[in-house]
């Protein structure tokens, strides 16, 4: 069957490419070289096939060019700069192999400011290259949320003033190209490099341009079916392809094109489903925008001469509007864009945006603080106001921000209740919210006034807890000149709570169990522990089963000696009385998922293995669905946001782990336990063998269907402490299984650091040939540029690169000096796997023939 030549591409051939006006003006900016052209327009409207034609054209006239796209994020300026620098090594490797040691050379001797060091790497670099250089940086809105981004853009500027000092900058140019304008780009505009650049204005394809795409793609339509999909697509470039695309496959199924054809087209591909580019992300900028929403709707009652021009550029750039200019003639680009931007789809926008406050409300109160944060969160994107919420739904919002450890901007929604209300009572509750919110954030001088005028305000619970909040605050900011004054207003405080009829008996305890363990904190910073361990006894007699757990952990870091009937009163209490762990810890006293784990872990350290067991078996059973385990949910908290506390608790892991496998729990776990080892063996100073052995066996397993990245790290710790294991082999099982790895994967940088410590471990057991082999391979890689992965760093891949070529460098050393005797015993290794050890006269001609390979010459011969 005949194949369709309008097919789908990412980069068009260039026999298809379609030359525009941007592509002479662009070509003309680059040749002269005298500032920088920058492409700002909307998504598919083939920029970055403009960006890659030129790279085309004028590579072909001898130019070099560096082609960068900055989808993906880079955390520091540095790292972003040598990026740059290092992708330039890369591409033009022929040129830049030496220059790229002396690089490295400085990196590590010299520590210089990052634009210092770009700009010294990349005249290095220019002075080596014959001819001109075109950086082309595409994408580069990815920037708008670093802040570095003024100092790159500062950097490009500076370039073209650096001529007159140095000259070999008249060698470079860039090539700016992203989907926003330069005010977002840049926030100081003084140093924008786009005040001294010129647009690159990329229009939609005219009638001929389209006329002309289709002869290069030899499909014959009639004038009437061209002009129809001309009035449809209005020359958009991703669309005129793609519809034309469709009707050549119709032509190739045999069957006639004419206007209704067209039509059909067009039905099928944007008006059914709405759900391919461009008109996918148009429809879903305008879900989440409110003010493109209203601007629409303007246009099409013929006011868009009305729109600001900030609006007006939003509108272009996002592809609804064709010209970026202001004026009388603004008008939806196209029919299929404005049909799919109908107004009684705008209209059903708004109505849902209603739904989702109504929803919000409903979550909260449910206490599902998550949900409801998340509907209030799209309710005021979609409607873009701050006085569309009464004071109580900003409460509310608040408190599920607040209950979700949001406390930045639960601050602002109490600040926001504050300005609404006339209620004097709610005010004050909002000030002592107001008061957390920044004690929680640690800004604990900032607190201080709030919880002053929410104490002076109210009575009862809000009023105690605000002054011993207060003093807690104080403590934070300067403990050596507050605490005795803090001890004497605390010990105040205990007796007006033992004496306050208007306190109930579970608040009189809470207060009185938190201002207890607060003393003890003083005490035991003040290196009085008889006395911190004296208030803390005094504080679990009065605190409630779900503050015990928090008391117990500060007793036993006090080695009190009186503990271990406390932990075992306290996993009593927990269990029967059916605790909660909560999910954050946002009370000096909560039995958080963290004091859980700690708390076991102390179990653990006293041998209390039968509570554990029991409080373990009570988190399986209540704190979690009955479909998850202990294990999975300690899984979930190490992969999430709380993973930093790990190394406090690898001695648990161990014990869980232990655990498990000593009951036979986890045969019927193994998921959970696999998943559970690689953390364990991570965080271990010296991990267990037995660990490793059970890992390496589900690992050996799992590799006939997937490697994912957790294994890879895993392999790479236990062969970057391979000096620690005893078992050889362990180590020995560990580099086969890397070696399978390294074979099954596409490169990346994760890989490659696994090649790295495959090979060093290698070449120290011996394995000659192989390390040799592994080190060219290291070596070949090592010049690619591999995809960046979580944890590991681009700049490890010089020091592989040096490493790999100095082993090659030895081995081929040892090859010319060493003469192998012809008795000599050797071990060779058959590509089956087999070893065999013979005398050398036996085996040379299956070596030269390369039927195996040499791993090792004996010591002993007979």
């Amino acid at each position: 069957m005949k194949k369709r030549k309008l097919a789908p591409y990412t980069i068009i051939p260039e026999d298809l490419y379609v030359n525009r006006s941007a592509d002479h003006q662009l070509k003309q900016v680059v040749m002269e070289g005298g500032r920088p052209g920058y492409v700002l327009v909307a998504r598919q409207m083939g920029k970055t096939n403009l960006l890659l034609n030129l790279k085309r054209v004028i590579e072909n006239e001898g130019t070099f060019v560096l082609y960068l796209d900055l989808s993906n994020r880079i955390s520091t300026l540095r790292a972003w700069f040598r990026y740059l620098i290092d992708s330039l090594c890369e591409t033009f490797d022929d040129h830049l192999y030496d220059i790229e040691g002396k690089i490295r050379e400085r990196r590590e001797a010299r520590k210089l400011e990052p634009s210092i060091e770009f700009d010294r790497e990349l005249r290095l670099l220019l002075k080596a290259l014959p001819g001109k250089l075109v950086i082309i940086l595409d994408e580069i809105d990815s920037l708008t949320g670093a802040d570095f981004s003024d100092l790159i853009f500062a950097q490009v500027r500076s370039m073209y003033f650096n001529r007159a000092n140095h000259s070999i900058y008249e060698n470079l140019t860039y090539v700016l190209s992203g989907v926003a304008e330069p005010t977002e780009l840049i926030k100081n505009k003084d140093i924008s490099p786009f005040n001294i650049g010129e647009k690159i204005y990329l229009s939609d394809f005219s009638y001929d341009e389209v006329c002309e795409l289709l002869s290069k793609a030899n499909l014959s339509l009639s004038e009437q079916v061209i002009k129809r999909i001309f009035f449809w697509v209005n020359g958009n470039p991703r669309m005129t392809w793609d519809l034309c695309s469709n009707i050549e496959g119709v032509k190739i199924n045999g069957r006639n094109v004419d206007i209704e054809t067209v039509d059909n087209c067009v039905e099928e591909l944007y008006l059914k489903e709405c759900d391919i580019p461009p008109v996918d992300h148009i429809r879903t900028l305008v879900e989440r925008d409110p003010q493109v929403r209203n601007a629409i709707t303007q246009i099409k009652y013929g006011k868009g001469s009305e729109l600001d021009e900030r609006t007006v550029s939003k509108l272009y750039l996002a592809g609804i509007i064709s010209s970026h200019i202001q004026d009388e003639r603004t008008h939806i680009k196209n029919e299929v864009i404005d049909r799919v931007l109908s107004q009684k789809w705008l209209d059903s926008l708004s109505a849902s945006s209603n739904d989702s406050l109504s929803n919000a409300q409903e979550y909260f109160k449910a206490r599902n603080f998550a949900s409801a944060v998340a509907l209030f969160r799209d309710f005021l994107e979609t409607n873009d106001c701050d006085d569309c919420l009464t004071e109580t739904q900003w409460f509310n919002y608040g408190e599920s921000l607040f209950f979700t450890s949001n406390f930045s901007e639960a601050l602002s929604a109490y600040i926001k209740c504050i300005e609404l209300t006339s209620d004097k009572d709610f005010a004050t509750t909002c000030q002592y919210k107001m008061g957390q919110c920044s004690f929680y954030l640690g800004n604990y001088s900032k607190c201080l006034p709030s919880f002053e005028k929410a104490k002076e305000n109210s009575s009862g619970f809000i009023h105690y807890n605000s002054s011993i909040l207060i003093s807690v605050a104080k403590i934070k900011v300067d403990s050596d000149s507050n605490k005795d004054k803090v001890l004497i207003v605390n010990n105040n405080l205990l007796d007006t709570i033992s004496n306050d009829p208007q306190l109930d008996e579970v608040d009189r305890k809470d207060l009185s169990s938190v201002i207890l363990y607060n003393n003890a904190a003083i005490y035991s910073a003040d290196g009085k522990n008889e006395k911190a361990i004296t208030e803390l006894n005094k504080a679990f007699e009065n605190a409630r089963s779900k503050y015990k757990p928090s008391i117990c952990i500060a007793l036993m870091n006090l080695n009190s000696s009186s503990i271990t009937e406390k932990l075992q009163e306290t996993v009593e209490n927990v269990v029967s009385d059916r605790i909660d762990i909560v999910k954050e810890d946002i009370t000096q006293l909560a039995f958080s998922w963290e004091r859980a784990v700690k708390f076991l872990c102390y179990l653990s350290s006293k041998k209390l293995f039968t509570e554990t067991k029991q409080l373990i078996e009570y988190i399986e059973n209540t704190q979690i669905s009955k479909s998850k385990t202990f294990l999975e949910h300690t899984n979930k908290i190490l992969d999430g946001d709380t993973v930093d506390y790990i190394t406090e608790t690898k001695d648990f892991l161990s014990y869980v782990l232990d655990l498990h496998f000593d009951n036979g729990f986890w045969l019927e776990d193994k998921k959970s336990i696999y998943h559970l080892l690689p953390y364990a063996i991570s965080v271990a100073s010296k991990p267990k063998i037995s660990h490793i052995e059970l890992y390496l066996e589900y690992v050996e397993k799992d590799l006939k269907y997937k490697t994912n990245s957790v294994q890879t790290l895993t392999l790479t710790n236990i062969l970057q402490i391979s000096e620690q294991i005893s078992s050889s082999a362990v180590l020995s099982k560990t580099a086969t299984i890397a070696n399978r790895v390294i074979d099954k994967n596409v490169a990346d940088i994760q890989i490659l650091t696994l090649l790295f410590y495959l090979t060093n471990y290698t070449s120290k057991i011996g394995d000659k040939g192989r390390a040799y082999e592994l080190a060219q391979k290291l070596l070949e890689l090592s010049k690619e540029q591999l995809p960046l992965t979580t944890g590991v760093n681009r700049d490890s891949v010089g020091s592989f690169k040096r490493f790999a070529l100095q082993l090659i460098s030895k081995f081929n050393k040892e090859k010319k000096t060493t003469k192998i005797p012809r008795n000599q015993m050797v071990t060779v290794e058959y590509k089956n796997g087999e070893k065999v050890t013979q005398k050398f006269k036996l085996i040379e001609q299956s070596l030269i023939n390369k039927e195996c390979r040499l791993i090792k010459i004996e010591t002993d011969t007979p």
